[in-house]
This record gives C-alpha cells, structure tokens and sequence, in this order.
C-alpha cells in the first residue's frame, strides 16, 4: 500500500476464471473482510456486471467498474495470449483517507462484515 495527499492506494491480487460465455469467477485473494471472496462477472447486453456490494452500490452508473470488473478487463487479454481458462491478476485500487473524531486515520474503502449481506456465488440476472 502506498499514500499519497489523503489518497490510499491499494493492490488486490485475484483469479479470474472463464466459467461461461461472457461469464467469469472472480477470486478476490486480498479481500477487504480478510478472507477470500468470489463473485461472477457477467457481460449483460450493454456491460459487464457483478454481484460484489461496491458494484451492485453502483450499479446506477453506466460506466462505472469495480475492481472486479477491471480484473476481468486485464484477464481476458492475457488470457488469450497464454490460451488460458483462469490467470491470476493484481488491481490497484485508490482509497480516500479520512480522518476520524479521535484522530485515527479512517479508510473510506474498509468494508464491515457486520453490516452487509453475503453475494457469494450468486448468478446475475440475464436482462
């Protein structure tokens, strides 16, 4: 992790699997809860969605791309090249950092396990 004028930058490492046609498994090895995470990311007529919190927080910005998203983005390419189903990948993500009430720098990206619901190895909707 390296900080920069407020800004945390930070490195995920992930596997990206194809598991379908426009359909792949996204491993997030560095995930924010401390433990492995997976979700899918699915092209859906227009865009590629997943069914990660950030995203699905989102999901009302056309443009937007979670880290997931862009994981896939790097993968696809590379795996191409190697003729590969599944490569490992690192995305760097930045992160506001702001201060707290008892002066302890508070992470804007931290997510609490207590305070959302589980997506894991959900399917997306088709539409």
């Amino acid at each position: 992790m390296t900080r920069q004028n407020g800004v945390l930058e930070r490195r995920y490492r992930m596997v990206a699997a194809k598991v379908g046609e426009n359909k792949y498994a996204v491993l997030s090895l560095d995930s924010t809860n401390g433990k492995p995470s997976q979700y899918v990311v699915a092209y859906n007529s227009s865009r590629f969605q997943c069914n990660c919190p950030d995203f699905l927080k989102h999901i009302d910005k056309p443009y937007y791309a979670c880290k997931h998203i862009v994981a896939v983005y790097r993968a696809v390419t590379k795996m191409d090249i190697l003729s590969s189903e599944a490569i490992e990948i690192e995305v760097t993500k930045k992160v506001k950092i702001k201060r707290s009430n008892n002066g302890n720098n508070k992470d804007d990206g931290a997510v609490s396990k207590n305070n959302l619901p589980r997506y894991h190895h959900e399917i997306l909707p088709s539409d």
